[in-house]
């Protein structure tokens, strides 16, 4: 790791411009999906209903429902701390997980591109390290963006 992914908490330091139409949804979840930083261009949206509509599909873009089932139904203990050589990750407590911390499983094998997709992107839990952060547990439902700002305003 270095000072960018450190600060960042992502695998790669690759943080793509913000710039206009090319750093559309799906630029911006493959660049994540991808261990990078991605960044939606919302500088010059107009209308909030389009930066909705962005933001949106950038949700659908990035983790499977299960996935983000997972971490929602997750135990406040349901994560543990896998070592991955030049950085550790919390992750969701499964049986690879479980492997990976006492040694008896690889772990490239559950960190590798097909397993990365196989579980964030398909939903096959068991498939490789689900990320989720101290977190889990404390999630009770996934916000809209909008529910979270009406939130905020009304106090």
């Amino acid at each position: 790791m270095n000072a960018v992914t450190d600060m960042l908490r992502c695998r790669h330091p690759i943080i793509p411009s913000a710039m206009g139409v090319i750093c559309n949804p799906e630029l911006v979840a493959a660049v994540s999906e991808a261990g990078g930083y991605g960044l939606l261009a919302t500088a010059f949206v107009q209308d909030v209903d389009v930066l909705r509509g962005q933001i949106q599909e950038t949700k659908k873009l990035t983790g499977n429902p299960n996935y983000k089932d997972a971490i929602v139904e997750a135990q406040e203990t349901g994560t543990g701390l896998v070592d991955l050589g030049r950085f550790r990750i919390r992750a969701l407590q499964t049986k690879l997980v479980e492997g990976m911390i006492q040694g008896t499983k690889d772990t490239d094998k559950g960190f590798s591109g097909q397993a990365v997709e196989a579980s964030w992107l398909n939903g096959e839990l068991a498939a490789g390290v689900l990320p989720a952060g101290e977190v889990s547990g404390l999630i009770s439902s996934v916000a809209t963006v909008r529910e979270l700002i009406n939130e905020m305003v009304s106090g």
